[in-house]
């Protein structure tokens, strides 16, 4: 909820409660046409609002605060963006790994709708972002598998899904198999 300040409050209630809880002003500066997504794999929640030419971010994961956390500009130097919009729901361990926003910029006496795609953080795993050579071996609950991926090639319209069943990294070589259907 973005308050007539601009600040922004998150407010849930439980289940099985009968009284709302109340974070104030999680983005910290004023924000207009605040939104939500929740990651289902790991009930994170995503705040997400306009700030002048920007979109800020801020997550809370599900053990944590807001106030741990630090603001995120995944969007920057647009055009009076306003109308900001998300999917109410992704799923980072599945093919569903994404924010996705939409707002309307207005340029004279034109809106324009403006689309964007967040990736969120998918299952932990020793190999992948910020150093994927740290891991020693293997590890129990790693990633190594991945979803399908999907792509349609826009010169003949064929649809291709690529399949990696299983994915190994090594310190020198990895070894990926993939399967390719078109």
């Amino acid at each position: 909820v973005s308050g007539v300040n601009g600040n922004v409050t998150y407010a849930y209630r439980s289940a099985s409660g009968s009284s709302y809880t109340y974070f104030l002003n999680i983005l910290l500066n004023p924000s207009r046409c605040p939104t939500i997504t929740s990651d289902l794999s790991t009930n994170t929640v995503y705040a997400l609002a306009v700030q002048g030419s920007s979109i800020v971010m801020k997550r809370k994961p599900l053990a944590g605060n807001w106030s741990d956390q630090s603001l995120v500009y995944p969007v920057t130097g647009r055009m009076n963006p306003a109308n900001l919009t998300s999917n109410f729901a992704s799923a980072s361990s599945t093919n569903a790994s994404q924010i996705l926003l939409e707002w309307t910029e207005r340029v004279a006496n034109q809106y324009n709708a403006t689309f964007a795609s967040i990736p969120i953080q998918t299952v932990w795993s020793p190999y992948g972002v910020p150093d994927p050579w740290n891991g020693y071996g293997t590890a129990p609950y790693g990633q190594y598998f991945n979803n399908l991926g999907e792509s349609v090639s826009p010169s003949t319209g064929l649809l291709t899904l690529q399949q990696t069943p299983l994915t190994v990294t090594g310190r020198g070589l990895s070894l990926d198999f993939t399967l390719v259907y078109t």
